[in-house]
């Protein structure tokens, strides 16, 4: 709200410190009437108590006028922040997305500072409206964008499409029995009601998982029948090489996008790769299912709120990140006497030390061509990346467990 309706919040922010101070003097007030009406004696003789009744009357009722004012206010204040609630909530959800990766490959921790730059970048990079049902909106469609894009470039290939499902899955808040089965298959259950399998050119195998998901899923209580009664497409769709491009009959495209999913891993288990692809690009887009392009230039850019930050680079086989090196540092007017480098070797930890130092003290780019982060040099860049001096830490290596959470890790 600071950022999106700062007037709101600042108000919003003196309406509680008012409504707090009136509390405060109301309850002063009425232990003022209090001490006054305990007094001995008979009140109606004593001319100043009357007075500091009436006044104090006043006073009270003064301040439950404002304070009502102030909760209309509130009241006021609060249906505008409400309405960015959804910007919020994608945010919040989206942050577990990023968390869990980390339990696919330790390299893949991410810092929450790292998270809410994406954020904020979002905030001033995304469309401005006055309406804000579309502030909100550009508002989630650009930081969806750009936490998938900044999230990518530090996946290797094989995992970027397990985020992009991930995201959506979040977003739109899937069935778990449904993502299970998608996952996993059916649950082992005896079947009391089997009925055999009509189909010759049907496997045994998959008659069974479509029968179980007739009676462990809801909406499936049919899919036997279905199958029987378009038995034509649903032959094509096992045989087929492409079976994703049929066009569904119309019952079936009444099905969730998930649904459509359980019915391709029943069917066809080998293509619910592709399905899921097809189900991010039409839950999320289009943009979800094609890997960023990568640029060291885009990702100093980006870390240019901090540069002690470092940078680790895992590069695939024969990859040579020099050149892009020397383009970016002499556009960044650090080329020559400003960036160092040194490569892998034996007794290079101490060398890597004092460069490191080196380029703390006067504002250095340091570059380490390491195949794994020594633990020495792993801990003397947690404690010198604390100070400001050292401009940019960057290093080339393979995936590693010992690698420590970072802002940015490119794979390449």
């Amino acid at each position: 709200m600071l950022t999106e309706r700062r007037e709101v919040e600042e108000k919003k922010q003196a309406l509680t410190l008012e409504a707090a101070a009136n509390q405060a003097g109301l309850k002063a007030t009425e232990d003022r009437i209090l001490a006054i009406l305990s007094t001995q004696g008979n009140i109606l003789e004593s001319e100043e108590a009357i007075e500091e009744l009436d006044s104090s009357k006043e006073q009270s009722d003064r301040i439950a006028k404002r304070q009502e004012e102030i909760e209309a206010m509130e009241r006021i204040s609060d249906r505008t922040r409400n309405m960015f609630i959804p910007a919020a909530h994608l945010g919040a959800i989206l942050f577990f997305c990023v968390t869990e990766l980390a339990n696919i490959d330790p390299m893949y921790q991410n810092s929450l500072q790292s998270y809410m730059s994406i954020f904020q970048e979002a905030l001033m990079n995304s469309a401005k409206s006055s309406e804000v049902e579309e502030r909100t909106e550009a508002i989630n469609t650009t930081f969806k964008r750009s936490l998938y894009q900044r999230i990518c470039r530090s996946l290797f290939a094989r995992d970027q499409l397990l985020f992009s499902f991930t995201m959506s899955l979040k977003i739109y808040d899937v069935d778990p029995t449904l993502l299970r089965w998608v996952l996993m298959g059916d649950f082992e259950e005896e079947d009391h009601h089997a009925v055999p399998n009509p189909f010759t050119c049907l496997p045994e195998l998959i008659w069974k998982l479509l029968r179980r998901a007739a009676t462990q899923l809801d909406g499936f209580a049919h899919v036997t029948e279905l199958v029987q009664q378009h038995a034509m497409f649903f032959m094509d769709f096992y045989e087929s090489s492409n079976p994703l491009e049929l066009e569904l009959p119309g019952v079936l495209n009444d099905m969730s996008s998930i649904e459509k999913l359980v019915v391709v891993r029943c069917l066809r288990m080998d293509k619910v790769v592709p399905a899921i692809r097809n189900y991010v690009s039409e839950t999320l887009g289009e943009y979800f299912v094609e890997p960023p392009l990568y640029a060291l230039e885009t990702v100093v850019d980006e870390l240019s709120y901090d540069p002690s930050v470092p940078i680790i680079l895992v590069l695939s086989p024969g990859a040579d990140p020099n050149a892009e090196l020397d383009r970016v540092a002499e556009l960044r007017g650090m080329a020559q006497s400003k960036l160092f480098k040194l490569s892998r070797g034996q007794g290079q930890d101490v060398p890597a030390c004092e460069m490191m130092d080196t380029g703390t003290k006067e504002g250095h780019w340091v570059f380490f061509f390491f195949a794994k982060l020594p633990p020495l040099l792993r801990l003397h860049a947690a404690s010198v990346t604390q100070d400001r001096g050292l401009q940019r830490c960057g290093g080339q290596g393979a995936a590693a467990p010992q690698l420590p959470p970072v802002a940015d890790v490119a794979t390449e």
